[in-house]
């Protein structure tokens, strides 16, 4: 009787291989785990892998593994419409001490603003981390303060900047590499590259001309501001810049239009009453 379910079984995974791999994981046998949608997008951007290279992979994986490997496009484009940042691309030409006699070394380069990247970064993080577990996962997380780390190096041909931001305490970090074998160092941060430049050497010249004046922009934002985090019924989480003196911080609905709220605060001098409109329903 086993080696009939067995051969009737072998014979549905081959000609119904869709239907087989939904059905065992429906029975608490999964024969292949999807990844979640942030960690899938964030494995493709890390090996740069554009969007005509991921269906090139896609057909030769589908072919073996089936459809369900990958996360829908669709979902990929709500969250990109959703935590989309502007691009900044240029190119700029660096003659060698000034010498415009010989040809001139192509720098091409884009840009984020950090004062936008960081807030997107969290707010995707916030929004796909399980609420029960938001206070351990995001443990260095307060009211107040807010780890962050800029950093940038040169290496393979272009130079790089990125900004690291602690999700984790020190104290949990410990104690989780002392309770758990398999615990990784690198899951209690997320980093967010925020610019590179394609250089053979990083010389002044180039990055005082491209990207540092903006970049200095950005982290000087950071720190003299505070960040509020909203979540509208049935949305995204979305940030929103205050003043870094702002008090009495509050959200109330707007009295004339019922799909909008205000988010209130006051001034430095606490006199002036500033207020942002957010469209809580499209």
């Amino acid at each position: 009787m086993e080696d009939d379910a067995q051969w009737m079984i072998t014979y549905l995974g081959k000609h119904y291989d869709a239907s087989f791999t939904l059905a065992s994981a429906a029975i608490g046998l999964p024969i292949v785990e999807c990844m979640v949608a942030p960690s899938a997008e964030a494995m493709w951007s890390d090996v740069d892998v554009n969007v005509a290279q991921q269906r090139i992979i896609h057909r030769h994986l589908q072919h073996h593994f089936g459809e369900w490997l990958f996360i829908p496009q669709t979902i990929f484009a709500e969250d990109w419409k959703h935590y989309s940042m502007d691009t900044q691309y240029d190119c700029f030409k660096y003659c060698k001490g000034g010498d415009k006699v010989l040809k001139p070394e192509k720098c091409p380069y884009w840009f984020h603003d950090p004062a936008e990247g960081f807030p997107v970064e969290l707010a995707k993080l916030l929004d796909y981390t399980d609420s029960n577990l938001k206070a351990t996962k995001l443990s260095s997380f307060s009211l107040s303060t807010c780890t962050i780390v800029a950093g940038a190096d040169q290496g393979q041909g272009s130079w790089r900047s990125w900004v690291k931001v602690s999700i984790e305490s020190s104290q949990t970090i410990r104690e989780r590499m002392a309770s758990e074998l398999d615990y990784n160092p690198k899951s209690s941060y997320i980093v967010s590259q925020v610019t590179q430049i394609t250089c053979k050497k990083d010389h002044y010249e180039i990055l005082s001309t491209t990207v540092s004046d903006s970049l200095f922009a950005g982290y000087k934002k950071l720190q003299s501001s505070n960040l509020v985090f909203i979540q509208p019924p049935s949305k995204k989480i979305k940030a929103y810049y205050v003043s870094k003196n702002a008090k009495d911080i509050k959200l109330e609905q707007d009295t004339e239009d019922e799909s909008k709220c205000c988010l209130l605060y006051l001034g430095a001098n606490r006199k002036e009453e500033l207020q942002i409109t957010i469209m809580m329903l499209e």
